[in-house]
């Protein structure tokens, strides 16, 4: 570190200090383990092991692919291509271990296959611990049960092991017969599933998604690993922490876009409530926004699950994060000010255990008298982390914040409010135009009334249940949800109030969510790869005004319902023959219109006019998604959306 005034080093090294000496602590807590043991394949290591094989079959491609999902953006993708086999037991197998899960009535395992071709099993190993292995006396025996068969082709089908008491004593009869001796099955247990996946010559495609097992055995990991003397002293050597595994690729910044693995990342967040993890995993959502005070299982759960994790922080000076991850009063001195660079530093690396931190966030709906807390706690978190971007949600100030932050959030809430969508629109894209140098711009889509407007309504407080629907209704949702991607934004973070069940009058609103997840993961090709700010153009319908975005693989048209009122009652939204003239199309490019239930050709509804291109959507009802691209290729963008 450079020479300068002994104070000033004094608070840059304090940072430094702390989490290095916190962190070794932090990696050294227990972990407690689920029951269930999950997989989702979203976003990190491939889980999948190459096993035995007697066919000599040749290994192509091993990747985690965002071209198809079960749930969720990414599935574990093996392309194999298999020689004619030499005998009617063939395989060419891929084990995932797993921890111990007991054989008992309540045991399930499963995994969603999707192949080019049939005849994928599911097996399992089961491990017998009262029983030696003949060929090798140091190591239990293990023998393999059997489970469904894929026959689904080109389709998702969910391959199970169930029944496995059955399973067992059938496999202690074989036994039986084989050794003619009685086979003790006391405390079975399965250790890893296996895949066979020959199923015949020639090229299989599988992708694999979900995988379910347990309940397993908790296992807690070792403290510390100790040699009893130094070679060198012949004293003790100090405990070691076990290294852990690391599952966190990299993720970093490159002017506005944000990548994971060297990839573009389009993050679908939402605030976590009391909804359950596994149910906003499967509404397609990528990332979760978690307070500094979270239960440390919540953040384990999160992680199995394949989340992203945002954690929110306290800026220095605002408050501090106790050892325990417990905010407490703001500081005015020194000595506070140093528990809060103490608290900081805990919080980071709590959550750093994980590996699975995407960014930081630094605060919500900050002003300009937040300015210097924000520089000294971005400056903080760098040193701790220099390489996950920092990102807050502003208010004012935009170019001052900016300065010191990767990623810029806005946010406003206008349901049930003046403001009407065409003035939310111009809103959203004047803090886009606010904000100074390449930051990922992102905001947040109400979902819920806030807690001092539901008090005004109905005299109660969002925590308490709801006998009628009060809002934000799904449609309007929807209109958010599209007037953020029309606004330019890389990211999408949904605000969630306690419950997004039925009991609080959320299913329809999470149903609405699952939904867009859905179609913003098609769209997300042509939202990473913009290349110039969103114009609007007119429709043939005064109320529907269209979004025209310009991306490196094509022009993507959002037409949107932004009629008055719309921000009390949804509207019905519903046209026939909507129309528009879309400028500078590319020449060769053909329009589709995109959903999750239908990829439709629109090229006999367009035509060359003066000015630009005219298509027409024969219904459209409060938003659509059309685009222009000549990416017809068998690996291009309209085949991917057929699939």
């Amino acid at each position: 570190m450079r020479s300068g005034k002994q104070g000033s080093s004094a608070k840059r090294i304090l940072p430094i200090i702390l989490f290095g000496g916190l962190i070794g602590w932090i990696l050294l807590l227990p972990a407690q383990a689920q029951q269930i043991h999950r997989n989702g394949f979203e976003g990190r290591q491939t889980g999948w092991q190459r096993g035995e094989d007697n066919v000599r079959a040749e290994e192509k491609s091993h990747i985690l692919s965002s071209d198809y999902a079960h749930l969720g953006s990414t599935s574990e993708f093996i392309q194999l291509d298999c020689p004619e086999g030499k005998n009617d037991n063939n395989f060419a197998t891929y084990y995932y271990p797993t921890q111990p899960a007991p054989i008992s009535d309540d045991l399930s395992a499963s995994v969603w296959v999707k192949a080019n071709r049939s005849g994928v099993q599911l097996q399992a190993r089961m491990v017998l611990p009262r029983e030696r292995n003949p060929k090798q006396l140091d190591e239990p025996m293990t023998v393999i049960l059997t489970g469904e068969t894929y026959k689904l082709t080109r389709r998702w089908q969910k391959l199970e092991i169930s029944n496995s008491v059955k399973l067992m004593k059938d496999q202690q009869q074989i036994l039986r017969t084989q050794l003619r001796r009685d086979i003790d099955m006391t405390d079975a247990y399965i250790d890893r599933l296996i895949l066979n996946l020959y199923t015949g010559p020639g090229q299989l495609d599988v992708y694999l998604d979900d995988l379910e097992v347990g309940p397993v055995k908790t296992i807690a990991p070792p403290k510390t690993k100790v040699d009893p003397k130094d070679t060198a002293t012949g004293q003790p050597k100090p405990a070691v922490p076990v290294a852990r595994n690391d599952r966190g690729i990299l993720v970093r910044m490159e002017q506005d876009k944000l990548f994971v693995g060297g990839k573009p990342f389009f993050f679908r967040a939402v605030r976590y409530s009391d909804t359950p993890l596994k149910t906003l995993r499967d509404a397609g959502f990528n990332t979760v926004w978690f307070d500094p005070n979270v239960p440390g299982d919540r953040l384990e759960e999160a992680i199995s699950h394949g989340f992203w994790i945002v954690p929110s922080l306290p800026l220095l000076g605002d408050g501090k994060v106790e050892s325990k991850g417990t905010l407490t009063s703001r500081g005015g001195n020194d000595l506070n000010m140093a528990r809060d660079v103490e608290g900081l530093a805990v919080a980071i690396t709590r959550f750093l255990s994980g590996d699975a931190v995407l960014f930081w966030d630094l605060g919500g709906a900050l002003q300009v008298e937040k300015l210097d807390q924000l520089q000294r706690t971005a400056q903080a978190v760098s040193l701790s982390d220099p390489h996950r971007p920092r990102g807050a949600d502003i208010w004012d100030g935009f170019s001052s914040h900016s300065n010191h932050l990767e990623m810029v959030g806005t946010h406003r809430y206008p349901l049930l409010t003046s403001l009407e969508l065409t003035k939310y629109r111009d809103w959203l894209a004047q803090r886009r135009r606010l904000t100074v140098g390449n930051a990922l711009h992102w905001t947040w889509i109400q979902t819920h009334i806030p807690e001092w407007q539901m008090q005004m309504l109905s005299n109660r407080k969002g925590s308490e249940a709801l006998t009628e629907p009060i809002g934000p209704q799904p449609e309007q949702i929807r209109l958010l949800t599209y007037l953020g991607l029309a606004a330019g934004c890389r990211g999408l973070a949904f605000s969630s109030d306690r419950f997004l069940a039925d009991s609080h009058q959320g299913r329809d609103r999470l149903l609405m969510m699952a939904l867009l997840n859905q179609e913003i993961q098609m769209l997300e090709p042509l939202l990473l790869t913009l290349r110039e700010t969103p114009t609007w153009i007119e429709t043939s319908h005064p109320d529907v005004k269209a979004a025209v975005l310009r991306s490196e693989k094509g022009v993507l048209i959002l037409p949107i319902w932004l009629g008055g009122g719309a921000q009390y009652v949804p509207p019905q939204g519903a046209i026939a023959n909507l129309s528009m003239v879309v400028p500078l199309v590319p020449d060769g490019s053909q329009p589709w219109e995109i959903s999750p239930t239908r990829v439709q050709s629109l090229q006999n509804l367009s035509e060359r006019k003066l000015g630009g291109t005219r298509i027409v959507i024969p219904e459209f009802d409060l938003t659509s998604a059309i685009v222009f691209t000549n990416d017809l290729s068998p690996n291009g963008l309209v085949v991917k959306w057929q699939n």
